[in-house]
């Protein structure tokens, strides 16, 4: 050999240790571009799944924010018009249930009862213990409230039974 290898394996090595440097620092940075864009899929989509959690608990009036103009973007514009829809239906039934009978108020919300009305023959009845005054005065108001809660849930029971609706309780009447 009339030239010396050592200057030619040197540059080899060089050239190698460039080219496994080159490679490490593009996986890296791959790696590294792989997590942050899964996380720009992965954050909205655990939103959703945080507020899904929230409604299944009653909490109708969760938002998750809109943060793109795809289709995770407008799953979460259709998630946030779903809650208020639900939130919307949920005040209606509250403040229907506390005029008229729960049965009723969810046959009203779920459509299966028109407003307006229509025509029925029914039997109204208007019930209340005898003589309840003279014979509660003298007890102690614990013992009145039992014996109203008594008399109260089996009259309950007896109008439902019936299909009935109990309009109000006023004192020892239904």
């Amino acid at each position: 050999c009339l030239y010396s290898m050592a200057d030619v394996l040197r540059e080899q090595a060089e050239l190698r240790n460039l080219a496994i440097g080159g490679g490490v620092a593009a996986l890296l940075l791959g790696i590294g571009l792989i997590l942050v864009i899964s996380h720009g899929f992965s954050r909205p989509i655990e939103q959703l799944v945080r507020g899904t959690h929230r409604i299944s608990e009653g909490d109708f009036d969760v938002k998750v924010p809109v943060q793109s103009r795809d289709e995770i973007g407008a799953l979460a514009s259709s998630f946030n018009h779903m809650a208020e829809g639900l939130a919307q239906k949920e005040k209606y039934r509250s403040v229907l249930a506390q005029v008229t009978d729960r049965e009723v108020a969810e046959q009203l919300v779920s459509g299966q009862v028109a407003l307006g009305g229509e025509l029925r023959e029914v039997s109204v009845l208007f019930s209340d213990i005898r003589g309840f005054t003279s014979h509660t005065e003298g007890m102690p108001p614990s013992e009145v409230i039992t014996m109203l809660n008594e008399h109260m849930t089996a009259m309950n029971r007896v109008v439902h039974e019936h299909y009935g609706v109990v309009d109000k309780f006023v004192g020892d009447m239904i």
